[in-house]
């Protein structure tokens, strides 16, 4: 019976481990922990910028990515955006990250597109998505309470903005 019990609980809690970060990036790291960068995108109004990483490995086991950029909002990790351009590693990646951090594994979202998300991300989540037709296709790994920080930020600019016009 105490085994049993003891498969359960491990099957519950022992396979899905939380999301910290990306690497050696952790969520709420500042970009200066990048290293050398470069500014992909800015948009200040929004306290939000991407950066690539100069001197970055794309290689996630045999899958070699078009890019990595890490999105920061007010100066702390927010997502990681990882692209690619095939379904073949989006499914390769998806099983690269059920077997790192386990849990239920990822839902399909869209019967009529290749969409995902991860249920078992802890403080994270991940979204996967893949035009197959259009050969763009992303992850998306971000941290919860940040992106509710910046999309209240957002909403709060917008607000302004309205009472402008």
């Amino acid at each position: 019976m105490k085994s049993l019990f003891l498969i359960l609980v491990l099957m519950i809690f022992g396979f899905a481990s939380d999301i910290e970060g990306f690497r050696d990036m952790k969520w709420g790291d500042n970009p200066s922990k990048l290293g050398k960068t470069t500014i992909v995108e800015k948009h200040p109004e929004e306290k939000s910028f991407i950066y690539k990483k100069n001197n970055e490995s794309f290689k996630i086991g045999e899958t070699l990515l078009d890019g990595i950029f890490y999105d920061f909002f007010d100066n702390k990790l927010e997502t990681v955006i990882l692209k690619f351009s095939s379904k073949k590693s989006l499914d390769s990646l998806k099983q690269a990250f059920e077997e790192k951090y386990g849990g239920r594994g990822f839902i399909k979202q869209n019967k009529y597109i290749e969409e995902y998300y991860f249920v078992d991300g802890g403080p994270a989540s991940i979204s996967m998505n893949c035009n197959s037709s259009y050969s763009k296709c992303y992850i998306f790994i971000s941290n919860t309470k940040i992106l509710e920080e910046a999309e209240a930020y957002r909403k709060s600019v917008a607000k302004k903005g309205a009472k402008d016009l």
